[in-house]
């Protein structure tokens, strides 16, 4: 593990995120009775990111992820500062207000920043980097009559039910050839896709943004691949994100596509972890390692550091998933959906209600749900306790799920 517990005085966690003001109070959870520091560079509490592409266009209010009571209680030290640099040597961490925090571990919990379109450079477009540019976003939307976003992936198309439902136009365009390409099946794909054109929205796709041209405050012209014009009275960026690798790289930290961590999330200084949406770590018992951007993953690594930090040896295994609101549809995703695989439907008898199951060498490896929380449910103890299942059971809607960890064996040989 390379660091002895019991030594541990004080921690200092980068980044109030999901991640890391999850890992500040599982740090007291378990025991841990040493300084904690929440470095925040954010002047407000944490507060939760989701709803910033839903339901906080149209509210207008953002949900704390804990009360600031919960703070003072836990004696969890918010710092609203940033950190400019890692000090190695003295492990100290330079803030850009003049000062510094001495600690005997960190925490990178820095989370990720969005994207810019290459042709979008010198121009202020919106976005959803934070609190901050959600509040500039709600601002604008009220001025505009149309509305380009560039990405079709769960964030652009997140925004666009949003700002639908709010009575604007809205044109999503995408390189890729079908919305959500990158992390849901061709049916899913296909379903929202055409749900999100019923409800008003005009997506399209496998063209590119070639160039930008800004014809008022905020209103801009924007040029296709395929020589199209779009008048916009607004655009939004949502083109995905990048791990914030700064600091770690300062750090002289080794890097990749993130932080690189091994099983126990241990970067390559053994006083330093990272988690959430910057760390890279080995997927369970597979030989890849990979960047998920998700509140689970935030979550589940970091219990998994807060319990290694207070002394409580564990082994790290989290089946990924994650869910996506868009209007009055729910995606649920238990694993990560492969590219090729053998897929089956499992249909119900509500049309927007199906789950999509892919199966790699006869094993499951993902599940998507659409308007069916409970069959996520289960579909999430299935894949976390690793019980088989055959397509042919998956496939039946009569098929009773839930009787595969009454006797999994047997019913997997039915």
């Amino acid at each position: 593990m390379g660091i002895n517990p019991g030594t541990l005085g004080s921690i200092a966690i980068i980044g109030a995120g999901h991640a890391g003001t999850e890992a500040a109070f599982a740090l007291r959870l378990h025991g841990f009775d040493g300084s904690i520091t929440l470095i925040n560079g954010e002047d407000t509490l944490p507060y939760q990111r989701p709803p910033l592409s839903k339901s906080f266009l149209q509210r207008g209010l953002s949900t704390p992820l804990r009360s600031p009571d919960a703070f003072v209680s836990a004696k969890i030290d918010v710092v609203r500062a940033r950190v400019k640099e890692i000090d190695q040597t003295r492990l100290a961490l330079l803030l850009d207000r003049g000062d510094e925090i001495r600690c005997d571990h960190v925490v990178l919990a820095l989370g990720a920043q969005p994207n810019r379109l290459a042709v979008a450079e010198g121009l202020n477009l919106a976005n959803l980097n934070d609190l901050q540019s959600a509040e500039r976003l709600r601002g604008a939307l009220p001025h505009a009559r149309r509305v380009a976003i560039t990405g079709a992936g769960f964030i652009g198309m997140e925004l666009a039910a949003a700002v639908v439902a709010l009575g604007k136009e809205v044109v999503v365009v995408d390189r890729a050839a079908r919305v959500l390409e990158r992390s849901t099946s061709r049916d899913v794909s296909r379903y929202l896709g055409d749900r999100h054109r019923l409800r008003g929205a005009k997506i399209i796709l496998d063209v590119g943004v070639t160039d930008i041209r800004r014809h008022s405050s905020l209103g801009c012209v924007l040029t296709l691949s395929n020589g199209v014009q779009i008048d916009a009275d607004l655009v939004v960026e949502a083109v995905g994100v990048t791990p914030r690798l700064e600091l770690a790289k300062q750090a002289d930290l080794r890097t990749g596509i993130g932080i690189i961590v091994n099983r126990d999330l241990l970067t390559s200084d053994p006083r330093i972890s990272a988690i959430g949406d910057c760390a890279q770590f080995p997927l369970c018992e597979a030989s890849r390692a990979i960047v998920l951007t998700s509140v689970q993953n935030a979550a589940d690594q970091a219990k998994h550091v807060a319990k290694r930090l207070a002394g409580v040896r564990t082994s790290y295994f989290a089946v990924p998933w994650f869910w996506s609101d868009q209007a009055d549809d729910k995606l649920q995703i238990v694993g990560l959906v492969p590219q090729c695989a053998d897929r089956v439907v499992r249909r119900s008898k509500n049309d927007r209600s199906f789950s999509i199951f892919s199966f790699q060498d006869d094993r499951l490896a993902s599940v998507e749900t659409l308007n069916s929380p409970a069959e996520h449910v289960i579909t999430r103890r299935l894949l976390g306790a690793r019980v088989p299942i055959r397509p042919q059971q998956a496939e039946d809607p009569k098929f009773d799920l839930a009787s595969l960890f009454r006797a999994p064996s047997q019913t997997a040989n039915n």
